[in-house]
């Protein structure tokens, strides 16, 4: 976790056409009024701010990107689609129970997962109930079929999830080897996409 919030409070906030910024305003003043209602309904509910948590600066609108920690369950940024830099950070223990968690939700437009073992990519990919499904990263693909409530919830959903599923398993297979069990460990050092994220959350995992 503290390497995550080194890491996102690096983030350059700004107008997003210039070199060097992470990261742009949101479309309306209605937009970030909605993001900054949920972080406020999250820390009534008992969440902590670890990381930014307010406007940024005083023109347009702009939102510090945003760490919560110890968010309950029924908080709006975990049931809701927030569309800004906000991360609500749920710890777990076991992969079924965060499967369970994630898939507690009215919303399957898109999901991601970020591991450094491919059999546990695999699994969390099939498992995980949304139109689009990247591991590691979202590698750059847009792709606007959803399950439940999130996007075009059509009947090519399926076919759409299953190629963003062997794209986001090819980025990791380069660094990966069996083992004598048939699993998928890290074999190099990982270069796809989202390493900080894994890397922060070893001690989780």
């Amino acid at each position: 976790l503290t390497a995550l919030i080194e890491r996102v409070q690096q983030l350059k906030v700004g107008n997003g056409l210039e070199p060097g910024v992470d990261i742009g305003p949101l479309i309306d003043e209605q937009a970030l009024s909605a993001a900054l209602s949920f972080i406020e309904d999250a820390v009534a509910d008992g969440a902590r701010v670890v990381s930014g948590g307010k406007r940024y600066g005083d023109k347009g609108n702009f939102i510090e990107p945003t760490i919560l920690v110890d968010v309950p369950e029924n908080a709006r940024c975990l049931q809701e689609e927030i569309f800004a830099p906000v991360a609500a950070i749920y710890v777990f223990d076991e992969e079924d129970e965060v499967l369970a968690k994630a898939n507690d939700t009215e919303f399957g437009l898109a999901a991601y997962a970020y591991t450094t073992d491919l059999s546990r990519a695999l699994r969390v990919a099939e498992a995980l109930e949304a139109g689009t499904v990247g591991i590691n990263g979202h590698h750059g693909l847009n792709l606007f079929s959803g399950i439940n409530g999130g996007g075009v919830d059509d009947d090519k959903a399926g076919i759409i999830r299953d190629v963003v599923f062997l794209i986001g398993a090819a980025a990791t297979a380069e660094d990966q080897r069996e083992d004598e069990n048939g699993n998928y460990r890290r074999a190099a050092p990982h270069s796809a996409g989202g390493a900080l994220v894994a890397e922060a959350f070893r001690d989780v995992e």
